[in-house]
């Protein structure tokens, strides 16, 4: 995989060396995560696929926004359907995992045509349902001040997530190390987007063939959005792993990868 940073939109990505008629996974991580959370994913999937993963704005090594309506989720399904441009991908698998589920729902419903099938991982389509997230959404009202503090915000740098390999939900050690690489600016901004998010009436007018993949003991966003979203969406299949959480891309490798190539090789 090479590094590459895409100037227009300041975005960091990688890929291999693209082989023309392959299929292309296009990799999109969680909330305050980065492309190096895929970095397994990379190693298994690039031999028979075209691969691309990417930092989203404000995450990793991408340019970070200093307002919050930068990070409205048709900015990040914009940036991600002019960096497909750019590299001019083709057969294209849009993967996300968590925050990066909605960034995948809001790009297919604005870009329905660019992508063959879809994979979710641990995905949601309406934050505001779930109780806890209703009750955060209030507490984040005390950061308010956030886009008046000064422009100036730090670039990241890529974590090394297999110190963090099978660690639950509300690690503390993960969860900091995040968050500070994100910044809180930007975690704040995001969170409260997602809050904007809502496909419910949207989800049935998706076609492409799509796989969801939920952890039954996720604590974060709860199997119960897999279910519910399965029955709207009319070329969908779901997988539910009994005793996994919401962090599948870490701690289930294995599961979560062998599920994805056997989609794939149906879907494709």
């Amino acid at each position: 995989m090479r590094e590459h940073y895409f100037k227009e939109r300041g975005l960091y990505y990688k890929a291999n060396q693209p082989v023309p008629g392959r299929p292309t996974l296009l990799f999109i991580h969680g909330l305050s995560g980065s492309s190096s959370a895929w970095i397994p994913y990379e190693k298994k999937f690039k031999q028979n696929y075209n691969v691309v993963s990417l930092d989203l704005r404000g995450h990793g090594k991408s340019a970070k926004k200093n307002r919050l309506k930068e990070y409205e989720l048709a900015k990040f399904s914009e940036d991600i359907y002019l960096l497909i441009n750019h590299l001019k991908l083709s057969n294209l698998v849009l993967i996300g995992h968590s925050f990066g589920t909605l960034i995948v729902q809001d790009f297919l419903l604005r870009y329905p045509n660019l992508a063959q099938a879809t994979i979710l991982l641990s995905p949601n389509f309406n934050v505001n349902k779930q109780l806890l997230a209703r009750a955060l959404k209030y507490a984040l009202k005390i950061f308010f001040f956030m886009e008046w503090l000064p422009l100036s915000l730090p670039q990241g740098k890529h974590i090394d997530y297999s110190r963090y390999l099978h660690t639950g939900d509300w690690n503390l050690g993960r969860t900091f190390a995040d968050v500070r690489n994100t910044s809180l600016r930007v975690y704040y901004y995001c969170t409260r987007q997602s809050y904007e998010f809502n496909t419910e009436q949207l989800l049935p007018s998706l076609q492409l063939p799509a796989l969801l993949l939920h952890g039954k003991k996720d604590s974060i966003f709860p199997a119960t959005n897999s279910l519910e979203m399965v029955k709207m969406m009319k070329n969908a299949e779901l997988v539910m792993l009994e005793e996994a959480d919401h962090i599948l891309v870490l701690n289930y490798f294995t599961e979560v990868s062998l599920a994805m190539e056997k989609f794939l090789r149906r879907a494709l």
